[in-house]
């Protein structure tokens, strides 16, 4: 069995059988382990960028993103547009 594939006429009663199965192939190499793709840093930055973007409505847009005092935001410290600190 494939990782993700379900055989036509499946019964959940069978699937514990069916995921201990897999698990026990998984463990032993019989199966190749699944990949999750990571990402990429700048998919991340879009994401957030554009997150910000919606929450100030799309109007002056740096400049209020930059002043941003949603400090209870989970983004608020990766927001775009942030000053450069030397410090």
């Amino acid at each position: 069995m494939v990782a993700g594939s379900i055989k036509e006429g499946l019964k959940m009663s069978e699937m514990p059988s069916v995921l201990a199965e897999y698990h026990r192939k998984l463990k032993a190499g019989e199966v190749p382990r699944p990949v999750r793709r990571l990402p990429k840093a700048s998919d991340v930055r879009r994401a957030i960028r554009e997150k910000c973007h919606e929450c100030v409505g799309y109007e002056r847009m740096i400049p209020t993103i930059r002043g941003c005092t949603g400090y209870s935001c989970p983004l608020y410290a990766y927001r775009p547009y942030q000053e450069k600190s030397n410090g």
